[in-house]
């Protein structure tokens, strides 16, 4: 049998060589747990994570607050969100894996094409939420609408930043917390300093009975981890 020796067959090598190496296995590395904060009796805080989920276990019913903090900026408000209430989880075992949404700002509103009708007075009690009708625009709604988000520098596998978990006696609802996260003034400063003032500038002020639990991951080509 005659072998092959045409360019062709050098071609199919080199691509087949070059999949191999993109398909190089990654490593995930974790860092020793860490704890905030004056409350007590919350339980171990975060008892395993990955990259991309961490389970958590309270000895002690708490509300919860579920942040990953990224290398590249973004804070993912992984719990509690969406429209619900932060209800109180009783004792046990909870998994949470990371957001769905991967940008940090949601993109600011779109002027409408065509009549434009102003809102009118709302009558509504400060402890209630006001859901303006999308047909209506106030001046400081009607803004231009903003570029699309960027998309990640990197793979969602080769993220690197932390796991905070905020446990408390305190309620904070999905909405006020993405507010409170968007109004965060951090300094662009090492990103652990900046996971460490997250807890207080979130919940200090409001309750003394919280504790904070962060964990840092990286995910990084096995070859690099053994070095």
């Amino acid at each position: 049998m005659e072998r092959m020796t045409s360019p062709w067959y050098v071609t199919i090598l080199t691509i087949a060589f070059a999949g191999c190496a993109r398909q190089a296995p990654l490593t995930v590395l974790l860092t020793p747990q860490s704890h905030l904060g004056l409350g007590e009796g919350f339980g171990p805080g975060i008892v395993s994570a990955t990259s991309a989920s961490m389970t958590l276990q309270l000895d002690a019913p708490a509300h919860v607050i579920v942040l990953r903090v990224l290398d590249n900026g973004d804070i993912e408000q992984v719990h509690p969100a969406g429209d619900g209430n932060d209800r109180l989880l009783p004792l046990g075992s909870y998994a949470f894996g990371r957001a769905t949404r991967q940008p940090y700002a949601p993109n600011p509103p779109s002027v409408p094409s065509g009549p434009v009708n102003p809102c009118p007075p709302s009558f509504e009690s400060e402890s209630e939420l006001s859901r303006p009708d999308p047909a209506c625009w106030t001046a400081d709604r009607a803004v231009a609408a903003g570029a699309p988000p960027a998309m990640p520098t990197r793979p969602r596998e080769r993220e690197s930043g932390y796991w905070l978990v905020i446990v408390s006696d305190l309620a904070t609802p999905p909405r006020v917390l993405d507010a409170r996260l968007h109004a965060l003034d951090l300094d662009d400063e090492p990103l652990l300093e900046s996971v460490v003032q997250i807890p207080s500038a979130l919940i200090g002020g409001r309750t003394t009975n919280w504790s904070a639990f962060y964990v840092g991951f990286a995910v990084v080509p096995a070859a690099t981890a053994k070095r």
